[in-house]
């Protein structure tokens, strides 16, 4: 990603982008340089220490993301700057701009603060797919919507998922251009009869969750205490080297043996012992779940069954699906947990009421602690970077690791343990 800064020169603003990119010059440059397409930022190039670098002229306007922070933009807005964005793209295609070479993100999106308008930056030589800087723009907005916006929140996941299809960004400008209804009779003339799918959780974006929860850290007076601990130590050592002036030996025994005293007082500063539990006010990211489209019927994972729709010709094809070993956890108390069962792979644990697949009711329990996933006919145990740690019999996994689980296996999340098994559909037998 190219990158930006800000400069106030001369009373004005600017926009600019560091000499990352090799500009190309010729009959595109002049033009933007000339501010000759309305909504486009004129460019201005300098040098400075022998180097270019492109300023585009800001004063009385702000970025999308200052916006988008200051949580000023709802539904209506951002329907306002998609417009914008097609309206000039639009203009810059009767100059044969390239859409490769616009700048497009939340931080050279820019809105003028007295009337709403909208400004694009321009770089010839840019040479970044259309899509992918689509993409990225939704997954912005995803992470920083207000989400107590509903119908903001909606139409933003809207624009997430269509991001995410093939020809996506031209696909919205085209929407937007002729209108839904229109659109949706197009689609049905040219048969677009696709079938819709839902895939359990497929980690595309990331959904902001703000909880308070209780953990466990060591309070403000043990760090202080391992300060003075480690000053006093070097204090010692100064004086006891540059004062006493010893002998090579007898200074490697005296600093090998303050050494060992600063460790083992250190050591019993930082134990287990000393954390305190304390409710910490924490902002997490986790895996949603995201709608996908597809040729082909989804197949069910614990069916007998798949059915696949052809979509040219109206046959029905029925294929019997391998009986396969289902994986259970056990809970160790049955009074105060469930057993659960995987059922969906990834298969998502956490305390979190939603978007995880079983939710574990303990403080101690991250909001999404940690994931079951099939691969290969095995089963693998990993941690989502949880406060207080995964457990495979006994040992803590460190965040993201990926284990094989075997039968009889104890799970632990923080402190609530489980054993895995597994069970044959044919015979109901465990193992």
């Amino acid at each position: 990603m190219i990158k930006t800064e800000y400069r106030r020169d001369m009373g004005k603003n600017y926009l600019i982008f560091q000499s990352g990119t090799e500009l190309e010059e010729g009959y595109f440059l002049k033009l933007v340089q000339n501010g000759s397409i309305d909504g486009i930022l004129p460019l201005e190039i300098r040098t400075v220490d022998g180097k270019k670098e492109c300023y585009c002229d800001v004063t009385g306007k702000q970025s999308l993301r200052t916006a988008l922070e200051r949580g000023g933009i709802d539904k209506e807005q951002l329907e306002e700057i998609l417009k914008g964005i097609q309206a000039i793209i639009k203009k810059g295609e009767a100059y044969l701009l390239q859409l490769e070479d616009y700048v497009l993100s939340v931080e050279t999106i820019f809105l003028g603060l007295l009337d709403f308008s909208i400004y694009l930056c321009y770089l010839p030589g840019y040479k970044v797919s259309m899509e992918d800087k689509w993409k990225d723009f939704t997954q912005y907005l995803m992470n920083t919507v207000d989400y107590k916006k509903e119908d903001t929140v909606l139409y933003v996941y809207n624009l997430y998922k269509a991001a995410r299809q093939p020809g996506g960004f031209t696909e919205e400008l085209w929407r937007k251009e002729k209108g839904e209804k229109e659109v949706a009779e197009e689609k049905q003339e040219e048969g677009f009869g696709r079938q819709r799918q839902i895939q359990s959780f497929v980690p595309e974006f990331e959904e902001r969750i703000e909880e308070d929860e209780q953990v466990e850290a060591y309070p403000g007076k043990i760090y202080m205490a391992g300060a003075v601990t480690i000053t006093a130590a070097i204090v010692a050592a100064v004086i006891g080297l540059f004062m006493w002036r010893p002998g090579r030996v007898q200074a490697g025994a005296y600093l090998l043996v303050l050494g060992a005293l600063c460790a083992y007082v250190l050591g019993r500063l930082f134990s287990g012992e000393n954390k305190e539990a304390r409710i910490e006010h924490q902002v997490e990211f986790i895996p949603a779940k995201e709608e996908k489209w597809g040729t082909e019927a989804s197949v069910k994972s614990d069916g007998v069954y798949k059915w696949q729709s052809q979509e040219e010709e109206n046959t029905v094809i029925l294929a019997a699906e391998v009986f396969k070993k289902n994986g259970f956890l056990r809970a160790e108390d049955n009074r105060r947990y469930q057993d659960i069962e995987l059922i969906e792979f990834p298969f998502f644990f956490g305390k979190l009421r939603t978007q995880v697949n079983s939710s574990i009711e303990s403080p101690a329990v991250s909001r999404c602690h940690a994931k079951i996933e099939h691969l290969g006919g095995e089963y693998y145990l990993a941690d989502l970077n949880s406060t207080n740690g995964t457990y495979l019999n006994g040992e803590r996994l460190k965040a993201y690791e990926r284990r094989k689980l075997m039968p009889m296996d104890r799970v632990q999340f923080a402190d609530v343990g489980y054993y895995f098994e597994m069970d044959l559909p044919e015979n109901g037998e465990k193992i």
